[in-house]
């Protein structure tokens, strides 16, 4: 009998119809052949799909919206920012969760090692005021602290968002948020082409009541009724820079004291004399917190406004109208709450 022979096709069929099987289940998130290039070492999957399988591609994710490229993505406020934006996975890459934030870098913190990996953290805000950390790991943090420059605004293209929740990172939070952004290996940077203007006042303030849940050297933003300001006191570093201490109450009566140092105390000092006798609102942004001496301390970085224009502002412009008769009254209790 003649040996039998397969030709090329017969054999390729035989091949296809015995070869195993790939799950392509989102929640193990073993991709097929078909979909997944490579895994590099921090397991950010790498993805490549033919147009002929892109219905079968999102079916996969078990996510009904639309891939875009990059200038199509979605570009999103900080405030906007909702639990259904949070990728799904630490180093997934979710080609449903990627978004673009158009921002200012108002800190830039030095590489640093975390959970034996280099790190990388900002400080932005947006063109509504609002505040949100970035954080970069791996390999990219060195080129990104040389491209990234304090100070400037940038479009952050394919960034994910991710829960403040994570145990690992709690230490590292400087500002209170749910969200924080993560730039990765994917993750485009580039100076905007957008003319923006990021304002000095913040979208929203945080309550005096809730200040004793922030962290030592954490960063807050508050709004209040100047009612007293001390004489100008030197400091007792090397540098000896002046300061005053501020007392500003809230529409509920409650007192918080500022320690305003150079350089605001310089930029805001005929201010801040006005203020005491006038009782004017001052906002402080970015300013923070001192558990050493109880109070919330001016940084390089922070910002005073005074009677800016905002909901809490004018608010508290009508109980200022009530207090000024009773100016004298209100700087003994100021003082009391110092002493």
């Amino acid at each position: 009998m003649a040996p039998t022979t397969t030709t090329n096709q017969e054999q390729h069929r035989i091949n296809t119809s015995t070869a195993p099987s790939h799950s392509t289940t989102p929640d193990n998130m073993e991709l097929g052949n078909s979909y997944c290039q490579e895994m590099d070492n921090d397991g950010n999957i790498t993805l490549q799909h033919p147009e002929e399988d892109l219905e079968d591609f999102k079916k996969v994710f078990n996510n009904d919206i639309e891939t875009k490229d990059e200038e199509n993505q979605i570009w999103v406020q900080f405030h906007d920012i909702e639990t259904k934006f949070i990728c799904r996975g630490w180093n997934t890459y979710d080609i449903h969760g990627r978004w673009n934030i158009t921002a200012k870098v108002l800190k830039k913190k030095g590489i640093c090692m975390c959970n034996e990996q280099a790190l990388l953290q900002f400080l932005l805000v947006d063109e509504e005021g609002s505040r949100i950390e970035a954080m970069s790991f791996g390999n990219q943090c060195t080129t990104l602290d040389k491209i990234i420059v304090e100070g400037n605004i940038y479009d952050f293209i394919n960034v994910n968002f991710m829960s403040t929740d994570n145990t690992n990172l709690h230490n590292l939070w400087t500002i209170r948020s749910d969200f924080y952004v993560k730039i990765s290996a994917y993750t485009k940077v580039r100076t905007t082409r957008k003319k923006i203007n990021i304002p000095l006042c913040p979208r929203y303030f945080l309550e005096f009541e809730n200040i004793i849940l922030m962290r030592h050297h954490a960063f807050t933003d508050v709004i209040g009724m100047v009612v007293y300001v001390s004489k100008q006191k030197k400091g007792l570093n090397f540098r000896g820079r002046p300061s005053k201490y501020v007392a500003i109450m809230n529409m509920r009566g409650k007192f918080v004291i500022l320690h305003i140092r150079d350089p605001q105390l310089t930029r805001h000092n005929t201010e801040l004399k006005e203020a005491s006798v006038q009782f004017h609102i001052l906002a402080a942004a970015h300013i923070k917190v001192d558990w050493t001496r109880d109070v919330l301390s001016s940084t390089a970085h922070s910002n005073i406004i005074f009677n800016p224009k905002s909901t809490e502002a004018t608010e508290l412009q009508g109980l200022r109208n009530k207090l000024l008769p009773l100016r004298r009254q209100a700087r003994r209790d100021a003082r009391a709450y110092m002493a």
